[in-house]
């Protein structure tokens, strides 16, 4: 049994212990949602060409609260497909398990926790913190991810300021389609940074939240999320750089009008292991958007999107065939094809038949290549208990830009949804 099982065994085993020293000192809150949903999907995020999953997901969270902590548990279990018997690893099984405690003008959370940060829509620079699972089949945008084992301190500085310190003393991948490096590099093997207790991930923020303005400042030292691929010992491996993220975000609302905007600078460690351009680079990314509320619930929102590379440049030349490989996967996996990209997204949406159609369009293109996304998705609640939900993943263009890669991983997803 691992480290991390370990941990949430004991945390788990806590909260059980400290809920019954409570139970008889003061009122319970109790509060649980189950949900049970079948799926198909016309294909997987693999990039590998399998398509036609047919299974189901069985959604549970539940709440025990006091009158200064709460204990939270969120678990999805997936069968992916039904007929072949493909499932996933279980990041989502334990999707979120922690406890909070409200200490005056204290909270900390404990435990494996979703940790999102940024104000822009979708594209969000400084959300460097919870992983995502790219197998698990999802209709929401954010359903990929998991939660991060977090101890997250957030101190309220009055009405409208607050400072939140959070420290992840074991570190969680991202997990990546197996498809996106380049058809003729080896599959590499993953090599873990060297996390634990006395070498923590560690993440702060400053954020004000207001009339008018709310904006934050935030920093973050740790490692990648994302594996990169390199050469060791001639065996090509998968590692995570260590880097430092100094980012900020805001947004403000003046009557139909919005104005978002957040930007980050990614800073990787020195690591001599990476041969010659291969590495991926310092860069400073940011996304200025405007969003405009229409009639009724519907809303558009159009965000540009610029990144700048800040490293060496030497990506035009390699010293072998090999090596230009390593390069590729790289720039696959973090989308440094280019040295400036420039591109603009688009979100539309709202609902119809008393908000019980809910509809969106989300979109994005890069202008460097011409790569392009499109998310269209449908929502129609049937009864209170019923709902069935449509996605379209759609992605394109050429191998070597960022949707570009992605373009095998188009599909489409439909959930029928059963609340209890």
């Amino acid at each position: 049994m691992g480290l991390r099982w370990i941990v949430i065994i004991l945390f788990l085993e806590g909260c059980c212990f400290l809920t019954a020293l409570q139970v008889q000192a003061e009122p319970l809150s109790i509060s649980s949602n189950l949900r049970a949903a079948l799926h198909y999907a016309s294909g997987s995020s693999e990039l590998d060409g399998d398509d036609h999953l047919v299974g189901g997901t069985l959604y549970l969270d539940g709440a025990v609260e006091g009158e200064w902590w709460r204990i939270y548990v969120d678990s999805e279990l997936q069968w992916a497909d039904a007929t072949s018997g493909r499932d996933f690893p279980g990041n989502h099984a334990f999707r979120q398990v922690y406890m909070d405690l409200y200490l005056g003008n204290l909270d900390l959370r404990v435990g494996r926790q979703l940790i999102v940060w940024g104000r822009a829509d979708r594209i969000n620079p400084t959300d460097v913190i919870s992983p995502r699972d790219f197998r698990f089949l999802s209709a929401d945008f954010q359903g990929q991810r998991f939660g991060a084992d977090a101890i997250s301190a957030r101190l309220f500085l009055g009405p409208s300021w607050s400072f939140q310190l959070v420290m992840l003393p074991l570190f969680e991948r991202t997990i990546l389609p197996q498809g996106i490096l380049p058809p003729d590099l080896p599959p590499p093997k993953t090599i873990g940074p060297d996390d634990g207790f006395d070498n923590p991930q560690v993440a702060i923020k400053l954020e004000r939240i207001g009339e008018g303005v709310d904006f934050s400042f935030s920093g973050y030292r740790g490692f990648s999320l994302a594996p990169a691929v390199t050469v060791f010992n001639g065996a090509v491996i998968q590692v995570h750089p260590e880097f430092f993220m100094g980012g900020g975000d805001f947004s403000a609302v003046k009557g139909k009008w919005g104005l978002r905007g957040e930007v980050a600078g990614t800073f990787y460690k020195e690591r001599m292991e990476f041969p010659f351009g291969t590495a991926p680079e310092n860069n400073i990314f940011a996304v200025v958007g405007v969003e405009r509320r229409l009639s009724g619930d519907d809303r558009l929102l159009v965000q540009f999107l610029f990144q700048q590379l800040v490293g060496t440049g030497a990506r035009s030349a390699f010293p072998s065939p090999e090596i230009r490989e390593l390069a590729l996967g790289n720039d696959a996996i973090f989308g440094q094809f280019h040295r400036t990209r420039t591109g603009v997204s688009l979100t539309l949406l709202g609902t119809r038949l008393d908000s019980d159609l809910r509809f969106e369009l989300a979109g994005a293109v890069h202008f460097n290549d011409g790569d392009w996304a499109l998310r269209p998705r449908i929502e129609w609640a049937m009864s209170d208990r019923w709902t069935v939900v449509a996605v379209a993943d759609l992605f394109g263009g050429n191998r070597n830009s960022r949707f570009g890669v992605l373009e095998q991983a188009s599909r489409l997803f439909v959930q029928l949804r059963r609340a209890f």
